[in-house]
């Protein structure tokens, strides 16, 4: 929780299994920006399994080094 200036941030993320698939294709990263601040980034990877992990991992791990520059 962050609490500044009077504004208030609450983030909770839960992962809930899917019957019979052993990964999810969802990501959430939640980071620092350099210059102050916070990003949160949620990815959904479209379906489920490994390879949905892949690509969620891929743009997720794109996003957070675009966030940053």
């Amino acid at each position: 929780m962050i609490v500044e200036l009077g504004l208030e941030l609450q983030v909770a993320v839960a992962k809930v299994s899917k019957y019979a698939v052993s990964e999810s294709g969802d990501t959430v990263e939640l980071i620092e920006r350099p210059h102050g601040g916070l990003s949160l980034v949620l990815v959904d990877g479209q379906r489920s399994g490994r390879s949905a992990k892949a690509i969620s991992n891929i743009v997720a791990r794109k996003a957070v080094s675009l966030l940053a520059d």
